[in-house]
């Protein structure tokens, strides 16, 4: 890498000072990866940095996965702050899975669920690195529920959400005067300018103030291979914890919900599963 001061993989991550300003969630995920635990690769980028060696450590990554960035890698993109107080900017998910990537990422999960990663894509990508308006994809969604006479996005079939997926494309024209960008590596800098951007701006510094956290403090990036969540049993995703946030008490607990991606299991759309082992 250019900069390896800057940027640096997630495995080479520790709680040693010098590291501090890859900041908390890099630390934490390299510390699963020390344990040996299962955690996706990924590398980090440090808080207050440039992006030399961006598209060195994203080579690295493509040759420890074996998988190439846009022709079936895919990749998120989360907020890593420095301060632990400060809130996060929502996670970009499925960067990667363009047109030319459909057909290897159907091969892996199926029609359905690569249909589903795409719309999820679009939509997630151009509300939060094109400043698309949420609420249009909501009522588009709506629409098709609505018409195929279904109650949940789970339930819509294939037809459903190709033409689901062009109401998007054509909103995401509508929004921003731009056409939904095909290039993954396109997606990852336009993604990673937009997230540096929201965390830059006023409101977001007055909004960490308002939290109790430093209004001025950094924020590191973190760029790591995607857990589908959708696709064969038992994909899914939730969240967990190891000690009862009420009583202290040590022991499993959290949310899990199938065929599900993000925070989906915190969202109340669908009911998802209780964790629970002493």
């Amino acid at each position: 890498m250019d900069n390896p001061t800057a940027i640096a993989s997630l495995t080479r991550l520790s709680a040693q000072p010098e590291h501090a300003r890859f900041c908390a969630k890099a630390l934490r995920l390299g510390k699963l990866i020390d344990a040996g635990l299962p955690t996706p690769p990924g590398f980090a980028i440090a808080a207050g940095e440039g992006l030399d060696g961006l598209f060195a450590a994203l080579t690295a990554l493509e040759a420890q996965t074996g998988e190439t960035l846009g022709e079936g890698l895919l990749i998120a993109l989360r907020s890593s702050p420095v301060d632990i107080a400060a809130p996060t900017a929502p996670a970009i998910l499925n960067i990667g899975l363009t047109t030319g990537a459909a057909e290897r990422i159907t091969a892996r999960v199926g029609l359905r669920a690569a249909l589903d990663l795409r719309r999820r894509l679009i939509q997630n990508f151009a509300v939060n690195a094109m400043g698309a308006d949420p609420e249009a994809f909501e009522n588009a969604l709506y629409d098709r529920l609505k018409l195929a006479g279904e109650d949940s996005e789970e339930a819509l079939d294939e037809a459903s959400l190709k033409a689901l997926e062009a109401d998007y494309l054509s909103i995401v024209r509508d929004e921003t005067d731009e056409d939904f960008p095909e290039d993954a590596a396109d997606q990852l800098g336009i993604g990673i300018t937009a997230m540096t951007r929201a965390w830059d701006a006023p409101t977001a510094r007055l909004v960490r103030q308002a939290r109790g956290a430093d209004p001025e403090a950094g924020q590191g990036l973190i760029v790591q291979v995607m857990a589908l969540g959708l696709g064969p049993e038992p994909s899914g995703a939730g969240v967990g914890a190891l000690r009862s946030s009420q009583t202290g008490e040590v022991g499993v607990n959290g949310r899990f919900l199938p065929q599900a991606q993000g925070e989906d299991a915190l969202m109340g759309m669908r009911t998802p599963r209780l964790l629970t082992r002493a």
